[in-house]
């Protein structure tokens, strides 16, 4: 028997159906209310917007890292405050 994608309860006949893409593929999806049509698209966003926000991040992250004019100018501030310190 046919499940909802979002609750998992039984399909009645007001089954709403969706075709959506994966990323691969097409795939078939069936909703037993719009309601739960609407709660699906809405958790699909939003781990779509947290996987873009942890992509961007370490993209982020890997070039401060990587930068040598940033590693230049930090060791050069660092020296900088151990020789005032001293």
């Amino acid at each position: 028997m046919k499940r909802c994608a979002q609750c998992h309860g039984k399909l009645g006949l007001g089954v709403c159906s969706r075709n959506l893409w994966n990323g691969w593929w097409w795939v078939d999806v069936r909703f037993c209310s719009s309601r739960c049509a609407a709660l699906y698209e809405l958790k699909q966003q939003d781990t779509n917007a947290r996987r873009w926000r942890t992509v961007l991040a370490r993209l982020k992250f890997s070039t401060e890292v990587t930068d040598p004019f940033r590693l230049a100018i930090g060791t050069q501030c660092s020296a900088t405050a151990t020789a005032a310190t001293t």
